[in-house]
């Protein structure tokens, strides 16, 4: 009586994406890059403090001077700051060689038992070792994403990915 029959209409389409839009993938690397930003300030602020509870006074300042300088680089991102960029990067390498040769050098006095320093020769195998060749590798793929992400966008934001 006046009642239509219900029509029949295309079932919704599932299509997965495979590849993604240029905002989102500029998204996930801004997200990836703030991430590791803040893992490498957190390493280096811890140890930094180690150093100066371990009365290592050189390796905490150059821990803190590292800190700062990852603060400039951030900063040098934002404003295209070329000169900070580079004085990073090779500040960062001379870090990354001193705090590597240090654990190469506690690893041989322990071996030849100059030191009997079992937990700092441990925490030094544990913390630095497997983190400094990655982190500096990482940096390197990173400046290859900022470079990206800068040709896309023309503006890169550590702090915000807008």
């Amino acid at each position: 009586m006046g009642s239509t029959p219900p029509t029949l209409t295309q079932p919704p389409t599932v299509t997965s994406k495979i590849v993604d839009t240029k905002e989102e993938a500029l998204a996930k690397i801004i997200t990836f890059l703030k991430i590791f930003s803040f893992y490498k300030l957190v390493m280096l602020t811890f140890v930094a403090v180690y150093c100066l509870i371990d009365d290592q006074k050189i390796i905490a300042t150059l821990a803190i001077v590292s800190l700062f300088s990852h603060i400039l680089y951030a900063k040098g991102l934002q404003e295209r700051w070329i000169v900070i960029l580079r004085s990073y990067q090779v500040f960062y390498l001379i870090f990354a060689t001193l705090m590597t040769t240090l654990v190469i050098v506690d690893a041989l006095a322990l071996i030849r038992g100059v030191s009997g320093r079992y937990i700092r020769f441990f925490f030094w195998i544990s913390l630095v070792l497997p983190t400094l060749p990655s982190i500096y590798i990482i940096n390197q793929l990173i400046n290859i994403l900022y470079a990206i992400a800068a040709s896309e966008n023309n503006v890169i934001s550590v702090v915000s990915p807008s």
